[in-house]
């Protein structure tokens, strides 16, 4: 199985930590991700974009997913299966940090 890159991929910061912010602010149908797909987000660890602490991934009403710096979340998407990205917010332990995010097509 080959898997191809497909847009949008890029990165998300959160401005104020403790203030959660949606992946993608956009809510319109081309950031819609249908499956088969990997969503897969990254604390960043770059040298000049290095986190500084942990980022939390989840819904608007709750992050439960902790990512330490270079850490990374993969999320499936099946078959028949849609995820909008606005859907899917950050949280970070100092302002600034955030995840980088790529989404792979199957």
């Amino acid at each position: 199985m080959s898997l191809s890159i497909a847009l949008p991929n890029g990165f998300t910061n959160v401005t104020t930590a403790g203030t959660a912010v949606p992946l993608l602010a956009l809510t319109d149908l081309n950031q819609r991700v249908k499956g088969a797909a990997t969503l897969l987000l990254t604390a960043r660890q770059n040298k000049s974009t290095a986190n500084t602490g942990d980022v939390y991934v989840g819904s608007r009403a709750a992050q439960s997913q902790v990512l330490a710096p270079g850490q990374a979340l993969a999320i499936e998407i099946l078959a028949g299966e849609e995820l909008t990205l606005a859907d899917i917010f950050l949280d970070a332990a100092n302002n600034g940090d955030g995840v980088s995010y790529l989404i792979k097509r199957s």
